[in-house]
């Protein structure tokens, strides 16, 4: 599962949406027996927040940041 980017319009910024958005990617992707790549920045920082989703996340072939 590829998680290209998180967006969060401005009025909503600060409200945690993006985070919420991308744990529910994670356990989506944990439900369905998935590896993850990444390009968003947020869902790197969110993975070195919560180490129990670095499983998930795939090194074949595509270099997540």
């Amino acid at each position: 599962m590829v998680l290209m980017h998180t967006v969060v319009r401005e009025k909503f910024e600060g409200k945690r949406l993006a985070g919420l958005l991308t744990k529910t990617g994670l356990e989506f992707a944990i439900t369905e027996g998935l590896k993850v790549v990444f390009y968003c920045p947020f869902v790197s920082s969110y993975i070195k927040r919560h180490p129990e989703y670095e499983e998930l996340v795939s090194t074949s072939g595509v270099k997540n940041e």
